[in-house]
Protein backbone atom coordinates (compact mmCIF):
# COMPACT_ATOMS: atom_id res chain seq x y z
CA UNK A 1 0.00 0.00 0.00
CA UNK A 2 3.19 2.17 0.37
CA UNK A 3 2.12 5.44 -1.39
CA UNK A 4 -1.34 4.20 -3.21
CA UNK A 5 -3.54 7.40 -3.14
CA UNK A 6 -5.07 7.64 0.39
CA UNK A 7 -1.44 7.24 2.20
CA UNK A 8 -0.46 10.43 -0.29
CA UNK A 9 -3.83 11.84 0.66
CA UNK A 10 -2.68 11.87 4.09
CA UNK A 11 0.65 12.89 3.77
CA UNK A 12 -0.10 15.81 2.28
CA UNK A 13 -2.90 17.07 4.18
CA UNK A 14 -0.08 17.34 6.85
CA UNK A 15 2.57 18.53 4.57
CA UNK A 16 0.56 21.80 2.60
CA UNK A 17 0.37 23.68 6.61
CA UNK A 18 3.73 23.00 7.20
CA UNK A 19 5.34 23.92 3.62
CA UNK A 20 3.48 27.07 3.12
CA UNK A 21 5.98 29.65 2.77
CA UNK A 22 8.89 27.30 2.72
CA UNK A 23 11.97 29.11 0.63
CA UNK A 24 13.72 26.54 -1.64
CA UNK A 25 17.51 26.16 -0.85
CA UNK A 26 18.73 23.30 -3.31
CA UNK A 27 17.82 20.11 -4.13
CA UNK A 28 21.15 17.49 -5.10
CA UNK A 29 21.33 13.79 -6.00
CA UNK A 30 24.31 11.70 -5.04
CA UNK A 31 23.08 8.31 -6.20
CA UNK A 32 20.22 7.97 -9.38
CA UNK A 33 17.72 6.86 -7.32
CA UNK A 34 17.42 9.14 -5.10
CA UNK A 35 17.05 13.15 -4.52
CA UNK A 36 17.19 15.40 -1.63
CA UNK A 37 15.83 18.54 -1.16
CA UNK A 38 16.54 20.96 1.24
CA UNK A 39 13.93 23.60 2.31
CA UNK A 40 13.70 26.25 4.77
CA UNK A 41 9.99 26.56 6.80
CA UNK A 42 8.51 30.33 7.48
CA UNK A 43 9.92 29.26 10.92
CA UNK A 44 13.58 28.89 10.11
CA UNK A 45 13.92 25.14 10.44
CA UNK A 46 15.61 23.11 8.03
CA UNK A 47 13.63 20.52 6.26
CA UNK A 48 14.80 17.77 4.05
CA UNK A 49 12.78 15.63 1.87
CA UNK A 50 14.39 12.82 0.92
CA UNK A 51 12.36 11.01 -2.96
CA UNK A 52 13.47 7.49 -3.25
CA UNK A 53 12.52 6.06 -6.70
CA UNK A 54 14.05 2.31 -6.52
CA UNK A 55 12.08 -0.23 -8.70
CA UNK A 56 11.48 -2.07 -5.24
CA UNK A 57 10.87 1.07 -3.84
CA UNK A 58 8.92 4.39 -4.85
CA UNK A 59 8.64 6.50 -1.40
CA UNK A 60 9.37 10.08 0.75
CA UNK A 61 10.70 10.24 3.73
CA UNK A 62 11.61 13.22 5.85
CA UNK A 63 15.47 13.32 7.50
CA UNK A 64 16.21 15.64 10.04
CA UNK A 65 19.38 16.24 8.83
CA UNK A 66 21.43 15.17 5.91
CA UNK A 67 25.14 15.70 5.39
CA UNK A 68 26.07 16.11 1.65
CA UNK A 69 28.89 14.83 0.38
CA UNK A 70 31.40 16.35 -1.27
CA UNK A 71 32.02 14.22 -4.02
CA UNK A 72 29.47 12.72 -6.88
CA UNK A 73 26.87 15.49 -6.41
CA UNK A 74 24.69 16.68 -8.78
CA UNK A 75 22.45 19.90 -8.56
CA UNK A 76 19.13 19.83 -9.78
CA UNK A 77 16.01 22.25 -10.55
CA UNK A 78 18.73 24.95 -10.11
CA UNK A 79 15.69 27.64 -10.92
CA UNK A 80 13.52 27.19 -7.93
CA UNK A 81 16.83 28.05 -5.41
CA UNK A 82 15.43 30.71 -3.04
CA UNK A 83 12.14 30.48 -4.06
CA UNK A 84 9.03 30.35 -1.91
CA UNK A 85 6.54 27.65 -1.63
CA UNK A 86 3.19 29.37 -2.48
CA UNK A 87 0.86 26.29 -2.60
CA UNK A 88 0.84 22.54 -2.60
CA UNK A 89 -1.70 20.49 -4.42
CA UNK A 90 -3.07 17.11 -4.11
CA UNK A 91 -4.14 15.46 -7.89
CA UNK A 92 -7.92 13.91 -7.46
CA UNK A 93 -7.54 10.11 -7.52
CA UNK A 94 -3.79 10.43 -8.24
CA UNK A 95 -0.71 9.25 -6.60
CA UNK A 96 1.06 11.91 -7.54
CA UNK A 97 0.70 15.56 -5.82
CA UNK A 98 2.71 19.35 -6.76
CA UNK A 99 4.48 22.18 -4.99
CA UNK A 100 4.13 25.21 -6.91
CA UNK A 101 6.27 28.46 -6.53
CA UNK A 102 6.73 31.92 -6.05
CA UNK A 103 8.47 32.29 -9.67
CA UNK A 104 5.21 30.16 -11.15
CA UNK A 105 7.54 26.64 -11.58
CA UNK A 106 5.60 23.76 -10.63
CA UNK A 107 7.61 20.65 -8.74
CA UNK A 108 5.24 17.10 -9.21
CA UNK A 109 6.35 14.16 -7.88
CA UNK A 110 4.64 11.64 -9.63
CA UNK A 111 4.76 8.13 -7.15
CA UNK A 112 3.42 5.32 -9.67
CA UNK A 113 5.97 2.87 -8.39
CA UNK A 114 9.02 1.97 -10.90
CA UNK A 115 7.82 4.72 -12.96
CA UNK A 116 7.70 7.14 -10.28
CA UNK A 117 9.99 10.78 -11.46
CA UNK A 118 10.27 14.35 -10.00
CA UNK A 119 9.25 16.74 -12.75
CA UNK A 120 9.73 20.48 -13.01
CA UNK A 121 7.19 22.06 -15.07
CA UNK A 122 7.51 25.68 -15.90
CA UNK A 123 5.22 27.91 -17.74
CA UNK A 124 2.77 24.22 -18.00
CA UNK A 125 5.51 22.55 -19.67
CA UNK A 126 8.08 19.94 -18.38
CA UNK A 127 11.45 21.74 -18.30
CA UNK A 128 13.52 18.94 -16.26
CA UNK A 129 13.26 15.38 -15.18
CA UNK A 130 14.95 13.72 -11.87
CA UNK A 131 14.78 10.31 -14.14
CA UNK A 132 15.69 11.20 -17.86
CA UNK A 133 15.32 7.51 -18.81
CA UNK A 134 11.35 8.28 -18.24
CA UNK A 135 11.37 9.98 -21.42
CA UNK A 136 7.20 10.17 -21.65
CA UNK A 137 7.31 12.16 -18.97
CA UNK A 138 7.55 14.76 -20.90
CA UNK A 139 4.55 14.34 -22.31
CA UNK A 140 2.79 15.28 -18.98
CA UNK A 141 0.20 18.15 -18.27
CA UNK A 142 -0.98 19.20 -15.06
CA UNK A 143 -4.27 20.09 -16.20
CA UNK A 144 -4.69 15.92 -17.15
CA UNK A 145 -3.68 14.54 -13.53
CA UNK A 146 -6.87 15.29 -12.02
CA UNK A 147 -9.52 12.54 -12.20
CA UNK A 148 -13.00 12.82 -11.37
CA UNK A 149 -14.45 9.51 -10.84
CA UNK A 150 -18.04 8.95 -9.29
CA UNK A 151 -17.48 7.11 -5.90
CA UNK A 152 -21.43 7.08 -5.18
CA UNK A 153 -23.48 4.21 -4.19
CA UNK A 154 -25.30 4.41 -7.16
CA UNK A 155 -22.47 4.34 -9.21
CA UNK A 156 -21.00 1.75 -7.34
CA UNK A 157 -24.32 -0.65 -7.82
CA UNK A 158 -24.27 -0.33 -11.22
CA UNK A 159 -20.64 -1.17 -12.06
CA UNK A 160 -19.69 -4.52 -12.96
CA UNK A 161 -15.88 -4.17 -11.38
CA UNK A 162 -14.94 -2.58 -8.03
CA UNK A 163 -12.12 -1.38 -10.19
CA UNK A 164 -14.26 1.03 -12.89
CA UNK A 165 -15.27 3.00 -9.40
CA UNK A 166 -12.53 2.54 -6.87
CA UNK A 167 -9.39 2.24 -8.98
CA UNK A 168 -7.44 3.85 -6.42
CA UNK A 169 -7.75 0.44 -4.41
CA UNK A 170 -4.46 -1.36 -4.27
CA UNK A 171 -3.93 -4.80 -3.90
CA UNK A 172 -3.60 -4.65 -0.08
CA UNK A 173 -6.84 -2.84 0.01
CA UNK A 174 -8.29 -5.98 -2.52
CA UNK A 175 -6.84 -8.67 0.01
CA UNK A 176 -8.42 -6.81 2.49
CA UNK A 177 -12.17 -7.18 1.58
CA UNK A 178 -11.61 -10.35 0.21
CA UNK A 179 -10.43 -11.02 3.51
CA UNK A 180 -14.06 -9.95 4.76
CA UNK A 181 -16.03 -12.19 1.91
CA UNK A 182 -16.41 -8.97 -0.29
CA UNK A 183 -17.67 -11.32 -3.30
CA UNK A 184 -19.85 -13.78 -1.21
CA UNK A 185 -21.95 -10.89 0.58
CA UNK A 186 -24.35 -8.83 -1.62
CA UNK A 187 -24.01 -5.24 -3.41
CA UNK A 188 -25.36 -3.61 -0.54
CA UNK A 189 -23.62 -5.31 2.00
CA UNK A 190 -20.26 -4.53 -0.42
CA UNK A 191 -20.94 -1.05 -0.25
CA UNK A 192 -21.45 -0.81 3.63
CA UNK A 193 -18.01 -2.80 3.27
CA UNK A 194 -16.42 -0.64 1.02
CA UNK A 195 -17.69 2.64 2.96
CA UNK A 196 -15.93 1.07 6.23
CA UNK A 197 -12.64 0.45 4.72
CA UNK A 198 -12.68 3.67 3.29
CA UNK A 199 -13.34 5.39 6.74
CA UNK A 200 -10.27 3.19 8.19
CA UNK A 201 -7.97 4.51 5.34
CA UNK A 202 -8.50 7.89 6.11
CA UNK A 203 -8.53 7.66 9.46
CA UNK A 204 -7.07 4.50 11.30
CA UNK A 205 -3.22 4.00 12.13
CA UNK A 206 -0.88 3.42 9.95
CA UNK A 207 0.84 -0.01 9.87
CA UNK A 208 3.80 -2.48 9.38
CA UNK A 209 2.96 -5.50 8.38
CA UNK A 210 5.99 -8.25 9.43
CA UNK A 211 5.64 -11.87 7.67
CA UNK A 212 8.89 -14.08 6.61
CA UNK A 213 11.70 -10.93 6.12
CA UNK A 214 8.46 -9.05 4.21
CA UNK A 215 7.66 -5.41 5.10
CA UNK A 216 4.52 -3.96 3.77
CA UNK A 217 3.55 -0.54 4.78
CA UNK A 218 0.09 -0.38 4.92
CA UNK A 219 -3.14 1.30 6.63
CA UNK A 220 -5.00 -2.03 6.83
CA UNK A 221 -4.01 -5.43 8.99
CA UNK A 222 -4.01 -8.36 6.70
CA UNK A 223 -4.26 -12.14 7.98
CA UNK A 224 -0.83 -14.31 8.32
CA UNK A 225 0.86 -10.85 9.12
CA UNK A 226 2.13 -9.56 12.22
CA UNK A 227 1.39 -5.91 13.04
CA UNK A 228 3.46 -2.66 14.33
CA UNK A 229 1.63 0.24 14.76
CA UNK A 230 3.41 3.18 13.03
CA UNK A 231 0.78 5.87 14.63
CA UNK A 232 -1.31 8.40 12.57
CA UNK A 233 1.61 10.74 11.61
CA UNK A 234 1.97 10.01 7.58
CA UNK A 235 5.94 11.59 7.95
CA UNK A 236 6.61 9.76 11.06
CA UNK A 237 5.34 6.28 9.78
CA UNK A 238 6.85 6.92 6.30
CA UNK A 239 10.26 7.52 8.27
CA UNK A 240 10.54 4.40 10.45
CA UNK A 241 9.14 2.19 7.26
CA UNK A 242 12.03 3.78 5.16
CA UNK A 243 14.30 2.68 7.92
CA UNK A 244 12.82 -0.55 7.54
CA UNK A 245 13.09 -0.89 4.26
CA UNK A 246 17.14 0.37 3.77
CA UNK A 247 17.88 -2.12 6.55
CA UNK A 248 16.14 -4.98 4.59
CA UNK A 249 17.09 -3.95 1.31
CA UNK A 250 20.48 -3.28 1.85
CA UNK A 251 20.93 -6.79 3.92
CA UNK A 252 19.31 -8.65 0.76
CA UNK A 253 21.67 -7.09 -1.80
CA UNK A 254 25.11 -6.99 0.55
CA UNK A 255 24.04 -10.39 1.45
CA UNK A 256 23.65 -11.63 -2.32
CA UNK A 257 27.12 -10.05 -3.40
CA UNK A 258 28.85 -11.78 -0.71
CA UNK A 259 27.05 -14.79 -1.54
CA UNK A 260 27.76 -14.68 -5.10
CA UNK A 261 31.56 -13.94 -4.87
CA UNK A 262 32.45 -16.68 -2.03
CA UNK A 263 30.43 -19.13 -4.29
CA UNK A 264 32.58 -18.15 -7.16
CA UNK A 265 35.27 -18.90 -5.15
CA UNK A 266 34.45 -21.88 -3.92
CA UNK A 267 33.28 -23.17 -7.32
CA UNK A 268 36.96 -22.11 -8.47
CA UNK A 269 38.70 -23.91 -5.19
CA UNK A 270 36.75 -27.40 -5.83
CA UNK A 271 37.64 -26.78 -10.17
CA UNK A 272 41.34 -26.44 -8.89
CA UNK A 273 41.55 -29.37 -6.41
CA UNK A 274 40.11 -31.44 -9.06
CA UNK A 275 42.47 -30.41 -11.67
CA UNK A 276 45.71 -30.73 -9.48
CA UNK A 277 44.21 -34.21 -7.90
CA UNK A 278 43.98 -35.57 -11.38
CA UNK A 279 47.78 -34.18 -12.30
CA UNK A 280 49.01 -35.19 -9.40
CA UNK A 281 47.50 -38.71 -9.66
CA UNK A 282 49.19 -38.63 -12.98
CA UNK A 283 52.54 -38.09 -11.96
CA UNK A 284 52.11 -40.23 -9.72
CA UNK A 285 51.37 -43.35 -11.36
CA UNK A 286 52.66 -42.14 -14.78
CA UNK A 287 55.78 -43.85 -15.95
CA UNK A 288 58.54 -41.47 -13.83
CA UNK A 289 61.05 -39.32 -16.93
CA UNK A 290 63.98 -40.69 -15.47
CA UNK A 291 63.16 -44.58 -16.10
CA UNK A 292 61.90 -42.88 -19.96
CA UNK A 293 64.92 -41.75 -19.93
CA UNK A 294 66.67 -45.44 -18.86
CA UNK A 295 64.56 -46.88 -21.65
CA UNK A 296 66.00 -44.63 -24.41
CA UNK A 297 69.86 -45.03 -23.12
CA UNK A 298 69.18 -49.02 -22.99
CA UNK A 299 67.90 -48.84 -26.60
CA UNK A 300 69.82 -46.19 -28.42
CA UNK A 301 70.60 -48.46 -31.20
CA UNK A 302 67.16 -49.49 -31.91
CA UNK A 303 65.84 -45.31 -31.92
CA UNK A 304 66.35 -43.52 -35.46
CA UNK A 305 67.55 -40.08 -35.24
CA UNK A 306 64.41 -37.67 -36.46
CA UNK A 307 62.21 -40.24 -34.90
CA UNK A 308 59.21 -38.05 -33.44
CA UNK A 309 58.34 -40.85 -30.91
CA UNK A 310 59.30 -44.59 -30.62
CA UNK A 311 57.77 -47.49 -28.64
CA UNK A 312 59.90 -49.80 -26.64
CA UNK A 313 60.04 -52.75 -23.58
CA UNK A 314 59.54 -50.85 -20.27
CA UNK A 315 61.62 -53.03 -18.30
CA UNK A 316 59.97 -51.34 -14.74
CA UNK A 317 56.83 -53.19 -15.49
CA UNK A 318 57.55 -55.23 -19.10
CA UNK A 319 55.14 -53.88 -21.02
CA UNK A 320 55.72 -51.47 -24.17
CA UNK A 321 55.62 -48.14 -23.48
CA UNK A 322 55.49 -45.34 -26.38
CA UNK A 323 57.94 -42.22 -25.54
CA UNK A 324 57.43 -38.97 -27.31
CA UNK A 325 61.01 -37.38 -28.87
CA UNK A 326 62.13 -34.48 -29.90
CA UNK A 327 62.91 -35.14 -33.83
CA UNK A 328 66.23 -32.80 -33.65
CA UNK A 329 67.82 -34.30 -30.90
CA UNK A 330 69.62 -37.11 -31.11
CA UNK A 331 68.79 -40.48 -29.14
CA UNK A 332 70.99 -39.36 -26.05
CA UNK A 333 69.94 -35.75 -25.93
CA UNK A 334 66.34 -37.16 -25.71
CA UNK A 335 67.76 -39.32 -22.74
CA UNK A 336 69.21 -36.23 -21.10
CA UNK A 337 65.73 -34.25 -21.74
CA UNK A 338 64.18 -36.58 -19.85
CA UNK A 339 67.02 -36.69 -16.83
CA UNK A 340 66.36 -33.05 -16.36
CA UNK A 341 62.71 -33.60 -16.21
CA UNK A 342 62.83 -35.91 -13.40
CA UNK A 343 64.89 -33.12 -11.21
CA UNK A 344 61.80 -30.88 -12.34
CA UNK A 345 59.40 -33.90 -11.98
CA UNK A 346 60.59 -33.85 -7.51
CA UNK A 347 59.84 -30.08 -7.44
CA UNK A 348 56.77 -30.18 -9.26
CA UNK A 349 55.53 -33.12 -7.15
CA UNK A 350 56.02 -31.25 -4.10
CA UNK A 351 54.79 -27.86 -5.20
CA UNK A 352 51.28 -29.26 -6.45
CA UNK A 353 51.34 -31.37 -3.12
CA UNK A 354 51.75 -27.97 -1.48
CA UNK A 355 49.29 -25.98 -3.42
CA UNK A 356 46.43 -28.51 -3.12
CA UNK A 357 46.72 -28.64 0.74
CA UNK A 358 46.35 -24.99 0.88
CA UNK A 359 43.66 -24.40 -1.76
CA UNK A 360 41.70 -27.14 0.71
CA UNK A 361 41.80 -25.32 3.78
CA UNK A 362 41.00 -21.97 2.05
CA UNK A 363 38.24 -24.14 0.51
CA UNK A 364 37.27 -25.16 4.32
CA UNK A 365 37.26 -21.43 5.56
CA UNK A 366 34.81 -20.78 2.43
CA UNK A 367 32.48 -23.08 3.46
CA UNK A 368 32.20 -21.80 6.80
CA UNK A 369 31.86 -18.46 5.46
CA UNK A 370 29.09 -18.83 3.21
CA UNK A 371 26.79 -20.57 5.71
CA UNK A 372 27.73 -17.58 8.12
CA UNK A 373 26.99 -15.58 5.60
CA UNK A 374 23.39 -17.35 5.04
CA UNK A 375 22.60 -17.46 8.49
CA UNK A 376 23.16 -13.39 9.07
CA UNK A 377 20.25 -11.98 9.25
CA UNK A 378 21.04 -8.42 10.83
CA UNK A 379 23.01 -5.86 8.92
CA UNK A 380 25.28 -4.19 11.33
CA UNK A 381 26.45 -7.61 11.46
CA UNK A 382 27.06 -8.49 8.13
CA UNK A 383 29.11 -5.51 7.72
CA UNK A 384 31.41 -6.01 10.27
CA UNK A 385 31.65 -10.04 9.11
CA UNK A 386 32.68 -8.48 5.92
CA UNK A 387 35.03 -6.50 7.10
CA UNK A 388 36.74 -8.51 9.91
CA UNK A 389 36.45 -12.05 8.57
CA UNK A 390 37.29 -10.85 5.16
CA UNK A 391 34.29 -12.66 3.75
CA UNK A 392 34.82 -11.10 0.39
CA UNK A 393 37.29 -12.22 -0.89
CA UNK A 394 39.84 -9.84 -1.98
CA UNK A 395 40.34 -9.15 -6.18
CA UNK A 396 42.93 -10.88 -7.42
CA UNK A 397 45.36 -8.42 -8.50
CA UNK A 398 45.46 -8.36 -12.93
CA UNK A 399 48.97 -9.29 -13.68
CA UNK A 400 50.15 -7.16 -16.71
CA UNK A 401 51.66 -10.97 -18.12
CA UNK A 402 50.94 -15.18 -18.60
CA UNK A 403 53.18 -16.95 -16.54
CA UNK A 404 55.15 -19.82 -17.83
CA UNK A 405 57.74 -22.44 -16.42
CA UNK A 406 60.94 -23.38 -18.53
CA UNK A 407 62.99 -25.73 -16.76
CA UNK A 408 62.69 -24.38 -13.50
CA UNK A 409 62.73 -20.93 -14.34
CA UNK A 410 59.87 -18.47 -14.52
CA UNK A 411 58.89 -17.04 -17.90
CA UNK A 412 56.84 -14.15 -18.22
CA UNK A 413 54.96 -13.12 -21.59
CA UNK A 414 53.29 -9.48 -22.39
CA UNK A 415 49.95 -9.28 -22.82
CA UNK A 416 49.53 -6.15 -25.10
CA UNK A 417 51.32 -3.36 -25.64
CA UNK A 418 50.33 -1.35 -22.83
CA UNK A 419 51.42 -4.75 -20.73
CA UNK A 420 54.81 -4.73 -22.77
CA UNK A 421 55.88 -1.30 -21.54
CA UNK A 422 55.02 -2.85 -17.60
CA UNK A 423 56.87 -5.92 -18.00
CA UNK A 424 60.08 -4.63 -20.05
CA UNK A 425 60.09 -1.22 -17.98
CA UNK A 426 58.56 -1.72 -14.49
CA UNK A 427 58.81 -5.50 -13.69
CA UNK A 428 62.49 -6.34 -15.51
CA UNK A 429 65.45 -6.76 -13.37
CA UNK A 430 68.23 -5.96 -15.45
CA UNK A 431 70.26 -9.34 -15.58
CA UNK A 432 67.07 -10.85 -17.12
CA UNK A 433 66.98 -12.44 -20.44
CA UNK A 434 64.85 -10.45 -22.41
CA UNK A 435 63.33 -11.78 -26.02
CA UNK A 436 61.21 -10.46 -29.40
CA UNK A 437 60.21 -11.82 -32.52
CA UNK A 438 62.62 -9.68 -34.63
CA UNK A 439 61.33 -7.02 -36.84
CA UNK A 440 57.22 -7.81 -36.62
CA UNK A 441 54.86 -7.04 -33.28
CA UNK A 442 54.64 -9.47 -30.39
CA UNK A 443 55.00 -9.95 -26.75
CA UNK A 444 57.41 -9.46 -24.64
CA UNK A 445 58.89 -11.77 -23.04
CA UNK A 446 60.96 -12.39 -19.81
CA UNK A 447 63.23 -15.29 -18.32
CA UNK A 448 62.98 -13.90 -14.78
CA UNK A 449 66.81 -14.55 -13.70
CA UNK A 450 68.44 -16.95 -10.59
CA UNK A 451 71.23 -16.28 -9.05
CA UNK A 452 74.03 -18.78 -9.14
CA UNK A 453 72.21 -20.34 -12.00
CA UNK A 454 72.95 -20.06 -15.73
CA UNK A 455 70.90 -20.37 -18.90
CA UNK A 456 70.80 -23.45 -20.80
CA UNK A 457 70.98 -23.34 -24.55
CA UNK A 458 68.01 -25.75 -24.95
CA UNK A 459 66.14 -23.49 -22.06
CA UNK A 460 66.38 -20.25 -24.10
CA UNK A 461 65.88 -21.69 -27.68
CA UNK A 462 62.51 -23.03 -25.92
CA UNK A 463 61.96 -19.90 -24.81
CA UNK A 464 62.50 -18.84 -28.04
CA UNK A 465 59.69 -21.09 -29.45
CA UNK A 466 57.29 -19.02 -26.80
CA UNK A 467 58.69 -16.00 -28.14
CA UNK A 468 57.50 -16.39 -31.75
CA UNK A 469 54.52 -18.20 -30.67
CA UNK A 470 53.38 -15.00 -29.20
CA UNK A 471 53.92 -12.83 -32.30
CA UNK A 472 52.53 -11.85 -35.46
CA UNK A 473 54.65 -14.19 -37.06
CA UNK A 474 53.10 -17.45 -35.51
CA UNK A 475 52.20 -18.83 -38.61
CA UNK A 476 55.54 -18.56 -39.85
CA UNK A 477 58.03 -22.29 -40.41
CA UNK A 478 61.34 -20.33 -38.84
CA UNK A 479 61.36 -17.08 -36.93
CA UNK A 480 64.45 -14.40 -35.88
CA UNK A 481 64.12 -13.79 -32.23
CA UNK A 482 66.11 -11.54 -30.73
CA UNK A 483 67.70 -11.95 -26.89
CA UNK A 484 69.24 -9.78 -24.85
CA UNK A 485 69.83 -8.79 -21.50
CA UNK A 486 66.98 -6.78 -19.98
CA UNK A 487 69.18 -3.94 -19.47
CA UNK A 488 70.21 -3.23 -22.78
CA UNK A 489 66.48 -2.60 -23.59
CA UNK A 490 64.83 1.14 -23.20
CA UNK A 491 62.33 3.39 -24.19
CA UNK A 492 63.16 6.71 -26.17
CA UNK A 493 60.43 9.37 -24.72
CA UNK A 494 56.84 9.37 -26.70
CA UNK A 495 57.31 6.34 -28.25
CA UNK A 496 54.45 4.13 -28.67
CA UNK A 497 53.28 1.82 -26.24
CA UNK A 498 55.39 -1.73 -26.78
CA UNK A 499 58.19 0.14 -28.87
CA UNK A 500 61.75 0.14 -27.47
CA UNK A 501 65.19 0.29 -28.59
CA UNK A 502 67.76 -2.57 -28.30
CA UNK A 503 70.96 -1.77 -27.83
CA UNK A 504 72.51 -5.20 -28.14
CA UNK A 505 71.46 -7.88 -29.34
CA UNK A 506 71.59 -11.92 -30.43
CA UNK A 507 69.07 -13.85 -32.78
CA UNK A 508 68.09 -16.81 -32.64
CA UNK A 509 65.86 -19.29 -35.49
CA UNK A 510 63.05 -21.04 -33.97
CA UNK A 511 60.02 -22.59 -34.86
CA UNK A 512 56.93 -20.92 -33.29
CA UNK A 513 55.79 -23.62 -30.62
CA UNK A 514 53.50 -22.43 -27.70
CA UNK A 515 53.91 -22.86 -24.16
CA UNK A 516 52.13 -26.35 -24.14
Amino acid sequence: MLFNYYTLKRLTAQLAPKLEGARWIESFTQSKNELIIALKLSNGQPFYIRCTLLPELSTLSFPKEFHKSRKNTAELFTSLREQSVTGLEQFLNERAFALHFSNGHTLLFKLHGNRGNIVLFKDQQVHELFRNKLAKDYELELATLDREIDQSKEAFLSSEQLSQVFPTFGKEVTAYLNEHNFHEIDKSAQWQLIKNTLSKLEQDDFLLLKKEGKFIFSLLPLKGFELEVLGSSPIDALNTYFRYFTRHYYLQHEKAEAQKLIKAEIKKGENYCKKTSQKLEQLKTGTAPNQLADIIMANMHAIPTGSTSTTLFNFYNNKQVTIPLKKDLSPQKNAERYYRKAKNRKIELETLEKNLAEKEEKLLKLYEQAETVAQTDDLRALRKLIKNEAVIPDKEEIKPYKAFEVDGFKVWVGKNAKSNDQLTLKLSYKEDVWLHAKDCPGSHVLIKHQAGKSIAKHTLERVAEIAAYYSKRKTDSLVPVIYTSAKFVRKRKGSPAGQVVVDKENVLLVVPKGPN
